[in-house]
Order: structure tokens, then sequence, then C-alpha cells
């Protein structure tokens, strides 16, 4: 009798191991999911911080012409040591890779002339970030479907405006609508 009692006990372990480590593979699988959405998450940061420097970059290169004449640069690498002036100027430290594909093959988005307007990157996935992109981004990378559809691009004309409403808050308004006194007539 002894001896039954012992195998009664040990089917119970048995089946409490295996209870056990079922349960262990299960909450093993909810955190691989939950860091690999943690992963993909803080990747989508990196690449709005990576885009936007590579933007401001370009902007800065456009706006920043030592000759006067607002051009783009031809190609990435121009921003790393740009010689058009009597300085070389360093637009950027290094070329950022994507965080989504590890490498430094960005999309580039030309302007008109040829020049490198903006980057896009070549990741394929499905963002999770959907909105909340702040004033710059909200209208153009609002619920895209691909990573790829996020373009960091430098747009002059929206420069210009932003510059305007800039100088138009500097004037006191008693520039801007009262007429200057004029002498009164002789009599």
């Amino acid at each position: 009798m002894v001896s039954g009692v012992r195998r009664e006990e040990c089917g119970f372990t048995y089946l409490a191991l295996l209870f056990a480590i079922a349960l262990m593979g299960v909450l093993l699988a909810a955190a691989g999911t939950e860091w690999k959405t943690v992963s993909r998450r803080d990747k989508e940061e990196q690449l709005l911080a990576t885009g936007d420097e590579i933007r401001v970059a370009i902007g800065r290169y456009f706006l920043e012409s030592p000759t006067g004449l607002r051009q783009f640069p031809r190609k990435l690498e121009d921003l790393l040591d740009d010689r058009r002036g009597l300085k070389p100027e360093h637009w950027l430290r290094h070329l950022y890779p994507d965080p989504l594909t590890g490498s430094t093959d960005w999309e580039l988005i030309t302007s008109p002339d040829g020049g490198v307007m903006g980057v896009a990157s070549r990741g394929q996935g499905v963002p999770i970030k959907r909105v909340s992109f702040g004033d710059r981004y909200e209208r153009d990378f609002k619920d895209k479907d691909c990573y790829c559809e996020w373009k960091f691009v430098f747009k002059p004309a929206r420069h210009r405006r932003r510059a305007l409403d800039s100088a138009i808050k500097a004037t006191p308004p008693a520039e801007l609508s009262t007429p200057a006194p004029t002498a009164p007539p002789d009599t």
C-alpha cells in the first residue's frame, strides 16, 4: 500500500511540473512579444530623430550657402564636408544609418534640380505609431502604412512662410497698422 501512495504522488508532481513548464512558456512568449514591440517603438523614435536631423542638415546646407545661391546638396556626403565657402562646414558628423535597416542607404528625395531635399527609410514594416507626430510631421506621417512613407523633406517654401510669420510677430503692432504721422500744412 505504501508503494501505491508514492505512485499517486509522483503522478501529481509530474503534472504540476508540466503545468509549470507550460505556464513559463506562455509567459516567455508574452515577454518576447512585448520586447519586440518595445524594440520597434524604440526604432521608430530613432528613425524620427535621425530623419529629422538629416532634414535639418539639408535645410542648413540650403539656407546658409556662402555664395548666396541656394542649392540642395548633390548627395548626402556633401553634408559631411561642405567646401563651398572659405571655411568648410560640417552639417552632419557622419552619415547616420537608418535605424530600421541598419544601412546608410536611405531613399533619397530629390529636388527639381536634382539635389537631395530629403530622405526616407527603406524599411517596409507597418508603423506602430500612427498619430501624435507633432506639428512638423503630423499631416505627412499620420496613418501611413509603411515606414517608407515617412519622408523627411526640407521644404524651402515652408521655411520662408515661417520666417515671414516671425518677422510679422516681431514687428510692433503700431508699425503694422498706423500710418506714419505727417506734418500739418503751412498756413
